[in-house]
């Protein structure tokens, strides 16, 4: 039996049509920007009352992640790491409180991690940012409200068209959610994160010499 070469050709041609739409489909439909998060201009806290009375603020001074946006079409996600023994609250015996196995144990649960993979917009800005907290090893989905997000037209990258970016973002948690009760309510049960972020887009390394 002779192939149908005609068939085939229009086959061939039909494909040839489609092949960017598949592309498109696999790839995904938005163009992403990377952000690296810049620990040194990155603040997270964690505040709570203790004996009803007086405020304790515990900064965490190594994060680290990025941030993926795309502003036009909405889309965003993002990996951020918290190493809880940079955690300082001012007070050395309250930091090695705060670290010790009652409390944020430290040595078996190292770090502190959130994971986004949606956001809502409202007129081109991030004002809200959902995905999975985990704390202590146990890990619950949460929404930050975002405020103040910018980016600063000043840092425009010429190579990506792309500008550095600074949000604030903030969550009341109940650490008994998270399996930390000690102390409850000496010490309050509602604990409130806040997040001073900003990043950097990531620029691809120039490829080597020829």
């Amino acid at each position: 039996m002779q192939p149908n070469l005609r068939g085939l050709a229009k086959a061939n041609l039909r494909f040839a049509a489609l092949l960017p739409m598949l592309l498109w489909c696999v790839t995904g439909a938005h163009a992403l920007t990377t952000y690296l998060i810049q620990s040194d201009q990155t603040l997270a806290t964690f505040e709570f009352k203790r004996f009803g009375v007086s405020t304790v603020t515990a900064r965490f001074e190594k994060i680290t992640g990025t941030i993926a946006l795309d502003r036009d079409q909405r889309a965003v996600n993002a990996h951020i790491r918290i190493d809880v023994n940079s955690a300082t609250t001012g007070s050395a015996s309250l930091d090695e409180r705060l670290k010790s196995r009652a409390f944020l144990d430290a040595q078996q649960y190292p770090t502190i991690t959130f994971a986004a993979n949606s956001g809502q917009f409202s007129s081109g800005r991030l004002t809200a940012l959902a995905g999975n907290l985990t704390i202590h090893g146990v890990t619950r989905p949460v929404t930050f409200a975002i405020s103040g997000a910018l980016c600063d037209e000043a840092k425009r990258q010429a190579a990506r068209n792309a500008r550095a970016c600074e949000a604030q973002a903030e969550l009341a948690i109940k650490r008994s959610d998270y399996g930390i009760s000690k102390l409850i309510p000496l010490i309050s049960d509602r604990i409130m994160i806040r997040f001073k972020v900003r990043g950097a887009p990531e620029i691809a390394p120039d490829p080597p010499p020829a």
